[in-house]
């Protein structure tokens, strides 16, 4: 989405009428059987390209930066926020199944970028014969978020999400005031039903109100206990003060090789450390995904010690490429292309035929030292065998020919 539309997309303000189909389906949340991927009190989607939805969307795409989370207050999705700690919000494009129109988005603290507190999928659609706009958020469901932390640096390397794997946590009602000028306004702020405890008191509803321009986004939110008072946050009717996301080149940048191999590094690692070079020893921790989300194998799964590397070894050739570079402290994403990795046959039973491979990696430790030398062995000197004498006639042969 260019710059352009970004500019001319008005401002954005969204938000969270949730129905008494969203609260069920809340109270689900963290159920994998209970994932769902429509409401049942929401109209069908127009799945059609659109050219309004794109101008919606568009205020959301890239990155943006706040400043000082305080008036985060924990939030609904546990939110993180202390004082004085930025966050990130990055969205990008991603392609879901039955979801025309879909943005993959993260929201992270800026001291631990590897680690979101928030990832779903924004949904913007024309509710029904209305074609009233609507926005769905809607969560993970526990199966495929892992794999794709980081990966909004390279949306490329963005696999396609099933849509079992996502319910939805809310419908928001949105609006056009000047349709002609492109501003946006969304309907008055309702409540939606939260899971449980939050990380400044026992809410059991918030309310969500976000604005967005094209270089910033305002995220207000409130929570509220049982009997209706606030918990956390700051009260709607005092004008509850947001947090500012403001548009920022993010730090975080992918490395694609001309094999098509991706690494992304999310922690920089300690400052003057020594770097892999490629030879020698590396000691990391590591988590494999599939696209799909489901873990195949981890230094991390409880009894496994770090995965010590020696290079030249028998490795995979993504490894020994992704791995380059890294320092003590690092936290990289390697997203491998099957040529890279187990390619056409696989290795079963664990890793179908034709994988592509994501790996978080840790550094641990690095030694670019080569190998000792191996302890020298003495030449046999090339001495000649001794000759051993003929053997003896076996009794009788000499009179053989006789004629006796």
């Amino acid at each position: 989405m260019s710059r352009s539309l970004l500019a001319c997309a008005g401002a954005l303000v969204v938000t969270l009428a949730c129905t008494s189909a969203c609260r069920a389906q809340s109270a689900q949340a963290s159920d994998p059987a209970h994932a769902v991927t429509e409401s049942p009190a929401a109209a069908p989607l127009t799945l059609a390209a659109d050219p309004a939805i794109d101008r919606l969307q568009a205020p959301f795409i890239g990155s943006f930066r706040a400043a000082d989370a305080r008036a985060a207050g924990g939030g609904a999705d546990g939110a993180s926020g202390a004082a004085g700690v930025a966050l990130w919000f990055h969205a990008c494009p991603i392609q879901v199944t039955g979801l025309d129109n879909a943005l993959y988005y993260e929201i992270a603290r800026e001291d631990s970028p590897a680690a979101p507190f928030s990832q779903g999928v924004l949904h913007f659609y024309r509710a029904g014969k209305s074609g009233e706009f609507r926005l769905r958020q809607y969560l993970f469901n526990g199966v495929q978020q892992g794999a794709l932390t980081g990966l909004w640096c390279d949306p490329s390397s963005l696999p396609t999400i099933d849509a079992a794997h996502l319910f939805v946590r809310c419908d928001l009602a949105v609006r056009t005031d000047e349709p002609s000028k492109g501003a946006l306004t969304a309907a008055s702020a309702g409540r939606f039903p939260v899971g449980g405890p939050t990380g400044v008191g026992a809410a059991v509803e918030a309310q969500t109100r976000l604005v967005a321009t094209g270089d910033r986004l305002e995220l207000t939110e409130s929570g509220f206990d049982a009997a209706g008072a606030l918990v956390w946050g700051a009260s709607p009717d005092r004008g509850a003060p947001a947090v500012v996301f403001s548009r920022e080149q993010p730090k975080w940048s992918p490395v694609r090789n001309d094999d098509g191999l991706v690494t992304i590094t999310l922690v920089a690692g300690e400052t003057g450390s020594e770097a892999f070079a490629g030879a020698g020893e590396v000691v990391v921790q590591y988590t494999g995904y599939f696209t799909d989300g489901r873990i195949f194998d981890s230094s991390r799964r409880e009894g496994r010690e770090p995965f010590r590397v020696r290079l030249p070894g028998p490795i995979i050739k993504g490894w020994a490429d992704g791995l380059k570079g890294m320092v003590k402290g690092e936290r990289r994403r390697i997203v491998i292309p099957p040529a890279l990795a187990y390619g056409v046959r696989g290795r079963p039973p664990v890793i179908p035929p034709d994988s592509t491979l994501i790996f978080d990696v840790e550094c641990l430790y690095v030694d670019n030292s080569p190998p000792p030398a191996q302890p020298q062995i003495p030449p046999v000197p090339d001495v000649p065998p001794p000759k051993r004498p003929a053997p003896a006639a076996p009794p009788g042969a000499e009179h053989e020919g006789s004629g006796r």
